[in-house]
C-alpha cells in the first residue's frame, strides 16, 4: 500500500506546521487520502561545537536553539582555556564550550542562526557526524525537532 508524506515534515512550512493537535490532523488526512500518512525516516544526528566568552550568552543562545526547534539538545560545558592565533599573536582565555546535538536536515539553518546571533567576529563552528546513535536518542531528536513532537 502507497503512503504519503506531510509537507509540512519535508521543511516545516504548511498549514499543518502549526496544529497543535497533530494526530488528529494525521487521521483526518489519511481518511481524505485514503492511504496512510507516514513521518519522514529519522535523519541524522550532528555534534556540532562553538565557544562563548561568558555563561549568559551561551545560556541565551542554547536557549533560543532549542526553543527554535534547531537542536535536540544543547550543553554547556564549564569554563575551558582556548589558546588560539589572532590578529598576529597568540591569545589565551577561557571560554564556555556549548555543544550542539542537531539533525543533518538543520544543519544549514542552525549555522546561520549561530552566526547571527554569537558575539564573535569569527565564532568556531565544527560539526562532526555521530556514527553510532542510540535507536531511542535518534527518535527522541527527530520527535523534538519535528512535528512529531506535537503527536
Amino acid at each position: 500500500m502507497e503512503s504519503a508524506l506531510l509537507p509540512c515534515c519535508q521543511g516545516g512550512s504548511s498549514a499543518y506546521s502549526g496544529f497543535r493537535n497533530g494526530y488528529v490532523a494525521l487521521r483526518h488526512l489519511e481518511s481524505q487520502l485514503s492511504i496512510p500518512v507516514t513521518m519522514p525516516k529519522s535523519d541524522n544526528l550532528y555534534v556540532c561545537f562553538t565557544t562563548v566568552s561568558r555563561l549568559p550568552e551561551a545560556e541565551s543562545l542554547a536557549e533560543d536553539i532549542v526553543k527554535s526547534r534547531l537542536a535536540a539538545c544543547v550543553q554547556i560545558d564549564s569554563p575551558v582555556t582556548s589558546l588560539y592565533r589572532w590578529r598576529g599573536k597568540v591569545e589565551k582565555e577561557e571560554e564556555f564550550r556549548i555543544v550542539i546535538y542537531a539533525l543533518e536536515t538543520s544543519l544549514e539553518k542552525l549555522e546561520s542562526f549561530v552566526d547571527d546571533r554569537h558575539p564573535y567576529d569569527t565564532p568556531k563552528w565544527v560539526c562532526c557526524r555521530a556514527e553510532k546513535v542510540s535507536e531511542k536518542y535518534l527518535k527522541w531528536a527527530n520527535d523534538v525537532c519535528n512535528l512529531r513532537g506535537f503527536i
